[in-house]
């Protein structure tokens, strides 16, 4: 995969949770995340597997200067399926994990 970057502010991440993983651009973990799981959504669709974390790493950043804990980021599910538009999603996982 070739990724050719349009501007200078977005980075390249990569994001996994559970059976899935994404490389995807943005200028922030949190909206690469926010991308990575909708792209999840649209490509597995109803296999789609979540965990409570999603982990996101600044490939970028880590290429840069070779420093891992400043290129990854644990993000809430939670969170990140709220962003992407999936409140009743959010809500429902967010009981099962209170539970937990």
């Amino acid at each position: 995969m070739i990724i050719k970057k349009e501007s200078s502010n977005e980075k390249t991440f990569y994001v996994s949770c559970a059976n899935w993983e994404c490389v995807t651009e943005s200028t922030s973990h949190e909206d690469g995340a926010t991308s990575a799981i909708e792209e999840a959504c649209v490509s597995i669709g109803p296999e789609m597997e979540i965990a409570p974390k999603i982990l996101s790493i600044n490939l970028t950043l880590l290429s840069e200067n070779l420093d891992v804990d400043k290129s990854l980021k644990m993000h809430d599910t939670v969170r990140i399926l709220s962003n992407a538009g999936k409140h009743e999603t959010a809500r429902k996982f967010k009981k099962l994990i209170d539970l937990l």
